[in-house]
């Protein structure tokens, strides 16, 4: 069954089925895939693996239209189909962990070695559990390198994903309080996402360092120098990264970055400290696969993050700017698209800042601590206007010297009425970030504000929005 070439048609999503395909019946959150198992007959998949308990009650139905596996555990068995088809392959595995960055230096990376090698990477941000077995089961002969993003929220997840993955080498972004509602401590959070480079130590695998982060650096402990790559945006290291200057309102970067050997300028189409560190990260691992600077930097010139991962875009609406960095949202990256809002309009933007912010999820105990400390960075920052929805929004609210801010609870009737204050209060010129976890939708309510302004312009032709 496990032939190359025959798994790259795995799939546990019954509308992207095929004739031939192997369907795995996954029980998600939303939905059962053992409700879909007519759709999946009628696209003609060869085999359905399905769980025991259903296969016992409802099975007999199916008995002369697919061939079934009837398993204990279906994800069980996605996951070990997978680490068997992985050992069919003898291929550098490029593995990325970290807090937050992981899809854009991804994304960045397979873009890089895509120029040179044929490059298998994770398909938008499927890095759990169940994503990177679904990544690991696209491997085929003609597959070079892979780029496999591995993500965590509880300890030892890690460490399973690598006995899947097998990585050759890998980086870990950045190490902060994401998903910290699932850990006791920050130290907690650190180990568990070092079970990537302790993995990588075990099996002499090589090690792409962010050595301004102390973290990451402390879970290095114990490679050997041959072994290890370092990059930096502040400090000496194998690779590094100068002179960054961001132009907020075209939506991109540029600086140098060196080796020992070369120096070149880059330019991308991304914004912020945090997005050059994630280019400096796919960089480094670039180096590592014989592609030089000069080749990289023709190379980024050309990338574009698709639609729908999307970070930070940049876009004017009529006299307004608009930041939509409305995707995710932890303490590391809020405080990394304030700093980059705040420094790039201090000389050269005269308009308001006004932050649209949702509750940062998932941070357990350190919830109310973490959103205490966004309220008094945003009166660092001297924010014009903070209009904040969630469970933590009073927290946001509270700083005098902010001009004006408002707290709404998350509901259909709170968010309308957010929408209706920044309708009211936005003016020519104005800077209005969005940015919230996940699960808070931020993106609606741009959407929601974008639609309002456009009905506004047409009955009020002097509406700035």
């Amino acid at each position: 069954m496990i032939e190359a070439g025959i798994a790259s048609r795995v799939c546990i999503d019954s509308r992207k089925v095929v004739a031939g395909c192997i369907f795995v019946a996954v029980r998600g959150e939303k939905h059962d895939g053992h409700i879909f198992l007519n759709d999946v007959v009628v696209r003609q998949a060869s085999i359905a693996i399905v769980d025991k308990v259903w296969h016992k009650k409802c099975g007999v139905a199916f008995l002369d239209k697919i061939i079934m596996l009837a398993v204990n555990d279906t994800v069980a068995a996605l996951q070990h189909l997978s680490m068997i088809y992985r050992e069919k392959f003898s291929i550098p595995v490029v593995a990325i962990g970290g807090n937050s960055g992981k899809t854009t230096t991804k994304e960045i990376l397979h873009h890089l070695l895509s120029s040179k090698y044929d490059t298998l990477a994770t398909e938008g941000n499927l890095n759990n559990h169940i994503g990177v077995p679904l990544t690991l089961l696209r491997l085929s002969k003609k597959t070079q390198i892979a780029v496999i993003e591995m993500g965590m929220n509880h300890k030892g997840e890690m460490a399973f994903l690598c006995d899947l993955v097998k990585p050759t080498c890998g980086l870990i972004t950045n190490i902060g309080t994401a998903h910290a509602e699932f850990f006791s401590n920050e130290q907690d959070i650190a180990e568990s996402e070092g079970e990537l480079f302790d993995y990588l130590i075990k099996t002499n695998g090589a090690l792409f360092i962010n050595i301004d982060d102390e973290n990451v650096v402390k879970q290095s402990i114990g490679a050997t120098k041959e072994t290890i790559k370092t990059y930096s945006m502040s400090s000496t290291a194998d690779v590094q990264m100068t002179d960054i200057a961001c132009d907020l309102l075209n939506g991109n970067t540029r600086c140098r970055i060196r080796t020992c050997s070369e120096i070149e300028p880059f330019v991308f189409n991304l914004i912020g400290k945090h997005n050059a560190q994630n280019v400096l990260a796919a960089v480094t691992v670039g180096t590592g696969f014989d592609i030089s600077l000069n080749e990289m930097m023709l190379r980024l010139s050309t990338f574009k993050m698709k639609e729908e991962l999307k970070r930070s875009i940049t876009k004017q609406m009529g006299d307004v700017f608009i930041i939509n960095d409305s995707y995710n949202a932890n303490p590391e990256s809020m405080n990394a698209v304030l700093d980059t809002i705040v420094k790039e309009t201090e000389a050269s933007h005269k308009g308001r800042k006004i932050a649209v912010l949702g509750d940062m999820l998932e941070l357990g105990s350190r919830a109310e601590m973490e959103h205490y400390r966004l309220g008094k960075k945003l009166e660092a920052g001297k924010w014009d206007i903070v209009l904040a929805i969630g469970t933590f929004a009073p927290l946001l609210c509270k700083e005098k010297k902010i001009a004006y801010s408002r707290a709404f609870e998350n509901t259909k009737e709170e968010r309308n009425k957010l929408i209706d204050e920044l309708t009211r209060l936005v003016q020519c010129g104005d800077i209005i970030l969005f940015k919230g976890s996940r699960g808070m939708l931020m993106e609606e309510l741009l959407n929601a504000f974008e639609s309002r302004c456009k009905e506004l312009r047409h009955k009020e032709k002097n509406y700035v929005g």
